[in-house]
């Protein structure tokens, strides 16, 4: 959810394919050697995050796991979400998370 939220915020009126690729290039960059996204994953979980539930259709738990967390990383340097204001987005968060789920 957490990232569903900081995509949304960073296309607020949709992306194109070149702004998904741009971004799991940013990431994959931030995160350098020894932790590799694979970029056809993290763009179908960016993609499915903002709506498109067919990018995710042939994805397993674990697979889009490995990029959501670099993913959401990125979203947030780029909209100044400091560690000091991550509480503040994490509160966001929490009314689009169902009864029972962990944050």
């Amino acid at each position: 959810m957490a990232l569903r939220l900081a995509a949304r915020r960073r296309f607020p009126g949709g992306c194109t394919d070149a702004d998904v690729i741009r971004l799991v290039g940013q990431a994959r960059a931030m995160l350098g050697e020894g932790y590799e996204i694979d970029p056809l994953v993290a763009e179908a979980a960016l993609r499915g995050v903002l709506g498109d539930t067919a990018a995710t259709a042939n994805l397993g738990g674990l697979e889009m796991g490995t990029a959501l967390f670099p993913l959401l990383i990125v979203l947030l340097e780029q909209e100044g979400i400091t560690t000091d204001l991550v509480d503040g987005f994490l509160a966001e968060v929490l009314p689009w998370l169902k009864p029972g789920w962990c944050v």
